[in-house]
């Protein structure tokens, strides 16, 4: 019988996410919070701030003892476990301490045979008194467990007992690759080529099964007994649970972290990332030292966000992995290579390539006489092993579409000196430069990539649905998760759930397709620049006062009827390669498919682990706690009387709008003096306009006094006294306005340009939708408004039964139906104008009039 948890609704999961880092989290977050402000400061005279309250010399005292245990190390603060640990009907000898992170410790264990060692992650369950600590752990699991690839590390079992909970993982017996770093230095280029194609395997594979790593540090690459590398520690990995999904978590590692995770939090992040780590360890390995490191975290975010840093003259580095590097580490997301186009890079076959690295290698006296015998490979022999690796790696070149640079021949051996030659050139201490012709030389050379899978083993699901069916012990916290850990945290709609590798491993999204990190870039929606550089309009050309206004940031056009196609495509990228030609999709699309799919999860749940397993799995995308709340500016009352002039509505805010049949929107301000008047430009632009009702063109005295008829007559016969409603007499511009709205069956839906989705039902209730449908707002026909996120209220419906009904419904449990059924409604109308594949009017009435 699971113990009783708190709702997720009361989950903050902006706070910077390393689990159970705590102060160390924190620090993080406040110090990208003051680069932040610092950033806004320079461009805007400095306010007057108060001094901040001094805390009493006691509680400052118990503050820093708590930021001082948490930087303490997990050994000093929990017990070790049994020396003897239960797994099933085993007993495993639980030996000497391997390492230790922020929220797990990590032992050697030897099997009941005697001889097979794995490594045992061991996490105490007193870490595990919040739900969103637990909901992290789970993600871990589940993400890692669904991870089947040769660079990948083996996760075997997942099992608890009384005090912990436990992971079995394969053992890499040779370290991390930090340690062989700390040893050594340095590595040598040939060393990094061999070990940069395993990481990209690795990382392609993670990105073709929707999955960013988000904390890819030598750290966490650790070396098997072959030497090969194996990534591991999935704390922070993130599952993309729909095409162009945006992950708004401030997490990672400070030297390897991406700037847009750092200073683009509205625009989010996705698999570029990843990227980017890619090249802060390459140039760690090269250099021997991170490229941002400084001894401040404060100072490294600031080189990250200036992109500084340099090429140390006393090393020296070939030309190509100074261009490779470059590269990579480009502040816009868009502006990196694809993972394709780094193997494609001249820098993996410009020098010797070993087929294997050994033991010796982790000597630093034996070291040296490997790149001694490396330095007399012929350019063929390093051709032929560059392609076993990508081979060994999972990433293969697909025949008939340019696969890269030929081979060199033996004729061309004559060449090799001088490539060797170059290689010793010592690099200029530089700044990052930009763009170097080795880059162009790519474009024509590039490859295209494929992940190579593994058969499926038959028995492989009844074996995993075993194992984590004894592992749980009753009564755990942790239980009803690890029981569920094989369910899937989302089923898309049009992709098949995947059963992978040598467990019953499923994730959601396209696992079983290969789309290529470009076209799923494009997907994701790109850089911030991308996204929001177009998000402020020209000043108007006429002698009114306009303003550069922002557009809504889903919806972008205010007609009443489905979108066309827009000018600045944001492509999903296919499910499977199909002929067909790519079709754009409109901004207020993504918004309708980010929400259907956020209620279709919840609403596929048929029993309460079900919610705690979907839950789980939107935990980071979840707004803060003090961000979960009604949303200020909603209609409150609206008038339809488009038959002759338009669409007449009063925001709670006090401001009235009025949006024409002629597809232009006059917005009358809270104090009935100033008006914005919106109107569409080529390519679905807005341009808006601020005005005075004392001052204006003569060609809109017709709709400004339509405005003001219309606003007096809602102020008058539709307005009620409810606590929701204010004036902010203070905005005299850029006040929100209706973007379109459709006229269903049930209800009436409208589009915000703050992103607020509204669906007023024919029986008087309305359902409130924001944060892309994880925060919902009902008001009832009494007028009561309450506020759920989605997580609190399907575990609110699993609370009362809704789940295993075994008695006649309560009457809380009738009315949490009515909601349920609502959100259902909401989920297939807006599931319905993402898929029509024409726009068409929505059907409008004759005149009537609506009140709330």
């Amino acid at each position: 019988m699971a113990s009783a948890r708190q709702p997720l609704g009361a989950i903050q999961p902006i706070v910077p996410t390393r689990s159970g880092t705590g102060a160390l989290a924190v620090q993080q977050h406040q110090e990208v919070h003051k680069l932040q402000q610092q950033t806004r400061r320079s461009t805007s005279p400095p306010e007057p701030r108060p001094a901040p309250p001094q805390a009493p010399p006691a509680a400052q005292a118990q503050k820093d003892k708590e930021k001082e245990k948490a930087r303490s190390k997990l050994s000093e603060q929990w017990a070790d476990p049994p020396k003897r640990v239960r797994r099933e009907d085993v007993w495993l000898d639980r030996r000497h301490l391997l390492g230790e992170g922020g929220f797990a410790r990590v032992y050697l264990c030897i099997e009941p045979d005697g001889v097979s060692h794995k490594a045992l992650k061991v996490i105490d369950k007193q870490q595990l008194k919040s739900t969103k600590t637990k909901s992290k752990l789970f993600a871990e699991i589940k993400i890692h467990q669904a991870m089947s690839h040769p660079n990948i590390i083996a996760f075997e079992h997942c099992f608890e007992d009384d005090g912990n909970v436990y992971m079995q993982l394969e053992l890499c017996a040779n370290g991390s690759m930090l340690d062989v770093l700390r040893a050594r230095k340095r590595y040598s280029e040939p060393e990094a080529r061999f070990y940069l194609t395993q990481l990209v395997g690795a990382c392609d594979y993670m990105h073709a099964n929707s999955v960013i790593h988000r904390d890819l540090k030598l750290g966490n690459l650790m070396l098997d007994q072959n030497m090969n590398l194996r990534v591991g520690d999935f704390g922070l990995a993130a599952l993309v649970k729909f095409p162009g999904e945006r992950k708004k978590t401030i997490c990672g590692t400070p030297n390897y972290i991406a700037p847009e995770i750092l200073f683009d939090q509205q625009g989010g992040h996705s698999f570029e990332v990843d990227i980017w780590s890619i090249g802060v360890i390459l140039y760690t390995l090269l250099i021997g030292r991170p490229p941002f490191q400084t001894k401040d975290v404060k100072a490294i975010y600031k080189k990250i966000r200036d992109n500084s840093y340099t090429f140390p003259e006393d090393h020296s580095l070939s030309i190509e992995a100074v261009d490779l590097i470059s590269w990579i580490l480009r502040p816009n997301p868009t502006e990196r290579p694809t993972l394709s186009e780094i193997l494609a890079h001249p820098w993996f076959v410009t020098g010797p390539f070993p087929s294997r690295i050994s033991t010796r290698a982790l000597d630093p006296e034996r070291a040296v006489g490997l790149g001694e015998e490396w330095s007399r490979m012929s350019k063929r022999h390093a051709w032929d092993n560059f392609r076993k690796v990508k081979r060994a790696a999972g990433v293969v070149e697909v025949e008939g579409t340019g696969v890269g640079p030929a081979a060199p021949t033996d004729s061309q051996q004559q060449q090799q000196q001088q490539s060797q030659q170059q290689e010793q050139q010592h690099v200029p201490q530089m700044s990052m430069p930009g763009a170097l012709p080795l880059q162009s030389a790519i474009k024509r050379s590039k490859s295209t990539m494929r992940i190579v899978r593994a058969e499926e083993e038959k028995d492989a699901k009844g074996r995993v649905e075993k194992e984590v069916r004894s592992a749980t012990a009753p009564e755990s916290p942790i239980s009803e998760l690890l029981r569920y850990v094989i369910a899937p945290f989302v089923h898309f709609m049009s992709s098949p759930v995947l059963t992978h590798t040598s467990s019953h491993r499923i994730l959601a999204g396209p696992l079983g397709s290969r789309c290529s990190s470009r076209r799923r870039r494009a997907a994701s929606g790109g850089s911030a620049a991308a996204r929001h550089g177009g998000d402020t309009l020209p000043k108007s050309s006429s002698g009114d006062s306009g303003s550069n206004v922002p557009r809504p940031r889903h919806g972008r056009t205010v007609a009443p009827t489905a979108a066309p196609a827009s000018s600045d495509p944001v492509p999903a990228p296919p499910l499977q390669p199909s002929a067909t030609p790519k079709t754009t999709v409109h901004p207020s699309r993504s918004l309708y498919e980010a929400t259907w799919r956020t209620f279709d999860a919840f609403l596929a749940c048929r029993a309460t682990a079900d919610v705690a397993a979907v839950s789980a799995s939107v935990v980071d995308s979840l707004p803060s706690e003090e961000a979960q709340h009604a949303p200020r500016v909603f209609i409150t009352s609206w008038v339809d009387y488009t038959h002759k002039y338009g669409t007449a509505y009063s925001l709670t805010d006090g401001t009235a709008g009025l949006y024409f049949n002629d597809s232009t929107t006059m917005v009358l301000s809270p104090d009935k003096e100033h008006f914005d008047y919106i109107s569409n430009r080529r390519d679905n632009v807005y341009t808006r306009r601020h005005y005075s009702l004392s001052v204006k063109p003569t060609e809109l005295d017709r709709k400004a006094y339509l405005l003001q008829y219309f606003e007096d007559y809602m102020a008058k016969t539709l307005r009620r006294d409810v606590a929701w409603l204010f004036e902010d007499v203070q905005r005299k511009k850029n006040m929100d306005f209706l973007v379109k709205y459709y006229r269903m069956k049930q209800a009436i839906v409208f589009k915000m340009s703050n992103d607020v989705l509204q669906f007023n039902f024919y029986d008087h209730y309305k359902l409130i939708i924001t944060s892309s449908g994880l925060v919902v707002t009902v008001i009832d026909p009494t007028f009561t408004q309450t506020t759920y996120t989605l997580p609190a209220l399907f575990r609110l419906a699993a609370s009362h039964g809704h789940y295993a009904p075994r008695h006649a419904a309560s009457d809380e449990l009738k009315q949490i139906r009515v909601l349920l059924d609502k959100v259902g409604y909401c989920r297939d109308v807006l599931r319905t104008l993402v898929n029509r594949k024409t726009s068409s009017s929505s059907t409008v009435a004759t005149a009537s009039t609506a009140t709330r």
